[in-house]
């Protein structure tokens, strides 16, 4: 049930996170396994466009990439 997508130059905890929070949405809100690497993708444009607002005063890195995937599957249901 793997998905193809590589993702070159992103943290790579980043990406088993993306990679989990994806698989999870399978059979919520319509989406199937054909559907996976779309919201990948998805996610990961998400995260990069939020990272230009991360601020490590406030939070560190890890924390960063847990909440803005766990956050952003919310908005696909």
């Amino acid at each position: 049930m793997g998905s193809n997508n590589r993702y070159d130059g992103i943290d790579e905890y980043a990406v088993e996170v993306i990679k989990y929070r994806a698989v999870t949405l399978i059979g919520t809100a319509g989406y199937t396994r054909d559907d996976v690497e779309d919201i990948e993708q998805d996610l990961i444009l998400a995260l990069l466009e939020r990272m230009d607002h991360f601020d490590a005063s406030k939070a560190n890195c890890e924390k960063n990439l847990l909440v803005t995937p766990n956050s952003l599957t919310r908005t696909f249901l």
